[in-house]
């Protein structure tokens, strides 16, 4: 199952690092990859019941479940309240209940098998946004397939009645090759748009994956609250000024940066320009361009850009250690004590896997191990992870103290 959304100890960045590794690691090896990122209408509310019944009886909630399960979905009824005037009441005959506990687990069990539809396509889900990857040498061979599989897709949505959005529905090339010709992905002879960047799981995806896109939106917004919170910095006292930079700064800096922040320097940079004169905002300093900022990090127990990206990059790291991923991600990662046998002070290390270009080498699974492997033991054997986050945390905030 590569459903990533409403599961237990799942998460975007999950999805996003699956996705990643795929296509760097075919880069890495000279293959393209094309991904196709599907739009669903309405997924949630076109869900039939009757059909979501059968499924939950495959798989294995039958009898007195099943039909606890019936009467909590069937006659059920809606209407509008506005202005004090109600509208008249009608029966909903499709669709989950959103908003309840129930809703978004019987949604991933009612498009569950949608991945078993195709044999040759990778299928990464996360509630109902769809995508589908396929990594080859022969990028005319590959659109071929892709628009087979696709077909035979279609046929599923429209046996279990759910809506192709073709307008928003489009497909992207990764390589690092030149193509020759022009490529054409279709849905019953129906082309799709191909693009060049699209936003994934609240990233911007680009087709070269140097994340330049990401970075200028994320650059947008921390600037858009840069300017909130010099707005109120006459105001408002300290602690609420910390209160907003952690609510509408820190987010955007924070958000997946383990996939996107591993990169050269100068490109987080514009990054680490705008949170200093956000720090310095928040410590008070007269001169918002050139104080000096590592003592009012430490002072807030807060990290810089760079750190931040090391700090969520080496709690990914923590789970991989303690076997906290799910396997088709544990994969990606192998210690030392798993190439060889032999009982040695580098056996509890990572094995740093060779890569032939800079794609590849800013991955996760190439960074992390490179950056984990340096950690004291003291770290490495926290009892938890939240013991680790608040240990490394604090290895990392002592070293403004000294800057």
């Amino acid at each position: 199952m590569r459903q990533y959304g409403f599961r237990d100890k799942m998460s975007t960045s999950m999805a996003i690092f699956e996705l990643t590794e795929s296509i760097t690691s075919a880069m890495d090896n000279k293959e393209s990859t094309l991904g196709v990122f599907i739009d669903l209408k309405k997924a949630f509310d076109t869900i039939d019941h009757s059909i979501l019944l059968k499924k939950l009886t495959y798989y294995g909630i039958r009898g007195l479940a099943n039909q606890w399960l019936s009467s909590y979905l069937t006659d059920r009824s809606q209407y509008v309240t506005f202005n004090n005037k109600i509208s008249d009441s009608k029966q909903i005959s499709y669709g989950v209940p959103q908003g309840s506990i129930l809703g978004p687990s019987l949604f991933i069990l009612y498009i569950n098998d949608m991945c078993n539809v195709s044999d040759v396509l990778k299928c990464i889900l996360f509630a109902d946004d769809t995508n589908l990857f396929y990594t080859g040498r022969n990028l005319d061979e590959m659109c071929v397939i892709i628009s087979t599989e696709l077909d035979k897709l279609n046929k599923w949505f429209k046996v279990n009645k759910l809506s192709l959005n073709l307008k928003k529905t489009n497909y992207m090339l990764f390589s690092n090759t030149r193509e020759k010709g022009d490529l054409r992905i279709a849905i019953e002879n129906k082309n799709i748009e191909r693009v060049e960047s699209t936003k994934f799981l609240g990233i911007y995806i680009d087709s070269k994956l140097n994340w330049k896109e990401h970075i200028a939106h994320v650059k947008r917004k921390v600037a858009i609250s840069l300017s909130v919170l010099h707005k109120v910095k006459y105001i408002v006292n300290t602690p609420a000024l910390y209160s907003l930079y952690c609510t509408i700064i820190l987010p955007h800096l924070m958000y997946c940066c383990e996939i996107w922040g591993n990169n050269y320097q100068e490109t987080i940079k514009p990054l680490h320009i705008l949170q200093k004169r956000a720090i310095r905002i928040l410590g008070g300093a007269k001169n918002l361009f050139r104080e000096h900022t590592s003592p009012i990090f430490f002072k807030f127990n807060l990290l810089n850009i760079y750190d931040i990206i090391i700090y969520q990059s080496m709690s990914f790291m923590y789970k991989v250690n303690s076997q906290l991923l799910p396997d088709n991600l544990q994969c990606f990662f192998k210690l030392n004590n798993a190439v060889h046998m032999y009982n040695t002070k580098q056996s509890s290390h990572f094995a740093i896997k060779f890569c032939r270009t800079t794609h590849r080498s800013f991955s996760l699974s190439i960074q992390g191990p490179r950056y984990w492997n340096s950690l004291s033991i003291d770290l490495k054997i926290c009892p938890s992870l939240q013991n680790f986050k608040i240990s490394f945390k604090k290895s990392l905030v002592s070293k403004y103290i000294e800057e």
